[in-house]
């Protein structure tokens, strides 16, 4: 069975870096910006029993992927696995390790099978193996970026943010990207029926 490992040092205590992958929006952000991928549902947090699932688009082919998390120890890993998808097999361990420092080191580690068995791996291996290395190393840039950027505001209160637009290119980034850093966002929405928890109706040509 194939193995991939990518890991990276941060400078941020574990605490801090378990939790921002806890944060609704951290699929988002950790999802590279040249995969077409969306979340079909998902039963919320990384604790075991919980499932994601997604939709992915391949050239002209469209991909389902249900992954279940398991093995959950706070601060220091969980466990996706695949329940249905394109894999014979797929697992995926998050591992988080204090430093000497009292820093994190963060561990990225996937065993894999790719379908048809030995014909599979023989031709869909290194481009598997590929695609992993590119995007985790895209996945380890911006976590590292992002603790970064929400370490200068830890001091301050965490805000409750409302968003138009939130849906588009540019307010689903950035709804992420408070999520992940332990804001509120409030999406204003032009459905009533869209309305829920975090989202609120406006029609602001009526008033509304």
């Amino acid at each position: 069975m194939p193995v991939f490992t990518w890991s990276s040092t941060l400078p941020q205590p574990v605490g801090d870096v378990f939790a921002w992958h806890e944060r609704p929006g951290a699929l988002d952000r950790l999802t590279p910006p040249w995969e077409k991928v969306r979340v079909v549902r998902s039963t919320g947090g990384i604790t075991d029993g919980s499932q994601v699932e997604l939709e992915m688009q391949r050239g002209p082919v469209t991909l389902r992927w249900l992954v279940e998390h398991r093995d959950y120890e706070r601060d220091r890993r969980f466990v996706d696995q695949q329940v249905r998808g394109p894999f014979a097999s797929w697992v995926h361990q998050h591992r988080f390790e204090t430093t000497s420092d009292g820093g994190t080191r963060m561990e990225d580690h996937v065993e894999w099978q790719p379908p048809l068995g030995a014909l599979g791996a023989l031709f869909a291996g290194p481009i598997v193996e590929g695609e992993l290395r590119k995007g985790f190393g895209f996945r380890h840039r911006r976590l590292a970026h992002d603790l970064a950027m929400h370490a200068q505001f830890a001091q301050l209160p965490r805000r409750t943010v409302a968003i138009s637009g939130a849906g588009g290119l540019i307010g689903s980034a950035l709804s992420a990207l408070l999520t992940t850093g332990g804001h509120r966002v409030i999406r204003l929405v032009r459905r009533r029926d869209a309305v829920g928890d975090t989202a609120v109706f406006w029609d602001p040509a009526a008033g509304d």
